[in-house]
């Protein structure tokens, strides 16, 4: 089993590996209720999380739960689960790791450097569930996993990224390179076996936090001040689906109140438009702009009616909100580039496409933004080109394929593989 505990859905599945790349999937999502994502307790999410995996087992495998069950196969029998929870962790095992500061809005008291598996344990416990947390993966681990899982022979799988909600990656990395690692034996593996690998979870969210390359212009710092966490997840608040329909609504704002740019105009924005409401925007929006075919963009006045509030738009200002969004979009997306390039070039990977005929260096992507806004991966591609040592030929060489329900089915291989180590 698995559960995904993301930005803004919390997913529950049962995964039925083949062992030929293929899978069978059991799965049910539902949105996170925002007063557990910012609850008093740490009791309250985590509850909410083993209610989740209680009702997905009542409704797929009744007989696991309940007296039934006791009966069938008894409580030490226990589904093995991967519990993948995508905000920054200690990992000190397997199935062991302690928080270190929320994101993507969670803001929960009481949780950082506790043991994340020990507290849904606790809670799966209580309602007297046979799941056992066997496994703690991360979005972008789960999503390496279940592209390495599933990609051809010929295929290098080397990174698992995810661009929704939020942004971040893992990669395969040589032991004798992590410079974090002591040179002690770490889990029995010493540093000095320079063949020995070791997955690292980048947390890329965070690059940058001093500001030093990264551009900040004035939407930038009003996003990070009116976030959760300012100072923070400087990379994430440029490139995440969280956060660019947020840097749209500013710009609108910005626009509306200069009374030399007539956006909006004939209109007469009104005082209750959503435009004033933080957050009220969302990426979703901005991938309807942008894919928008329509006559006169009939479909984006529409969306900015119903949306914002903002009656009689124009063509002009929904083609001038479609200019804009593209510009938020394409930063975003040239950005994205920048880290999946930068673990190009650390792996070493296109080397050995060159010296293997028909080799590919393969990255597994997940998330919103990549799958669904139009032309993402596109600007993605030419960032990538534009990167002086990998170049349009290297840039040929690199697979990025969408890992659909990654983080799911790699944190459930990643269980039953940890279930056979622990015993």
């Amino acid at each position: 089993m698995a559960v995904d505990l993301g930005g803004t859905n919390i997913r529950v599945c049962s995964v039925i590996l083949h062992g030929d790349g293929s899978h069978a999937i059991i799965q049910t999502k539902e949105a996170i209720p925002t007063h557990f994502m910012m609850s008093h307790s740490s009791k309250g999410l985590f509850n909410f999380v083993a209610r989740t995996v209680e009702a997905f087992l009542k409704k797929n495998y009744p007989g696991s739960v309940g007296i039934e069950a006791k009966i069938l196969v008894g409580y030490a029998r226990k589904f093995n689960l991967g519990f993948t929870f995508s905000h920054a962790v200690r990992q000190l095992d397997i199935n062991r790791g302690t928080l270190i500061r929320w994101s993507k809005g969670f803001d929960i008291p009481g949780v950082v450097g506790h043991d994340v598996c020990a507290l849904l344990q606790i809670e799966l416990d209580e309602l007297r569930l046979p799941v056992r947390v066997t496994a703690l993966v991360n979005d972008t681990v789960g999503t390496l996993m279940a592209r390495a899982y599933a990609s051809p022979s010929s295929a290098h799988t080397i990174m698992g990224a995810v661009f929704g909600t939020g942004s971040n990656g893992a990669y395969v990395e040589k032991i004798s390179r992590i410079s974090k690692l002591s040179n002690s034996t770490e889990k029995g593996t010493k540093r000095t076996e320079s063949d020995a690998l070791m997955i690292v979870n980048t947390e890329w969210g965070n690059f940058d936090q001093k500001l030093e390359f990264l551009p900040n212009t004035s939407y930038d710092i009003a996003i990070d001040s009116g976030s959760v966490n300012p100072g923070f997840e400087m990379f994430e608040k440029r490139i995440s689906g969280m956060y660019l329909g947020e840097i749209l609504r500013l710009v609108i704002v910005d626009l509306v109140n200069d009374l030399q740019i007539p956006l909006f105009s004939i209109s007469n924005v009104p005082k209750t438009s959503k435009i004033y409401t933080q957050w009220a925007i969302d990426s979703d929006f901005m991938s309807i702009l942008e894919s928008d075919t329509s006559a006169q963009r009939v479909e984006s006045r529409l969306e900015i009616e119903q949306r914002m509030g903002i009656f009689n738009a124009t063509y002009e200002d929904a083609q001038a909100l479609k200019i804009i969004a593209h510009a938020i979009c394409r930063r975003s997306a040239r950005l994205s580039a920048v880290a999946l390039g930068a673990v190009v070039l650390q792996t070493e990977s296109l080397e050995s496409w060159k010296q293997v005929k028909g080799s590919k260096v393969d990255i597994g992507v997940d998330g919103s933004l990549i799958e669904m806004y139009p032309g993402f991966v596109g600007e993605i591609r030419g960032a990538l080109r534009e990167i002086r040592e990998i170049g349009t030929e290297g840039e040929k060489q690199i697979d990025i394929t969408i890992t659909k329900d990654g983080s799911g089915v790699g944190a459930a291989l990643t269980a039953s593989v940890a279930a056979a180590a622990l015993g």
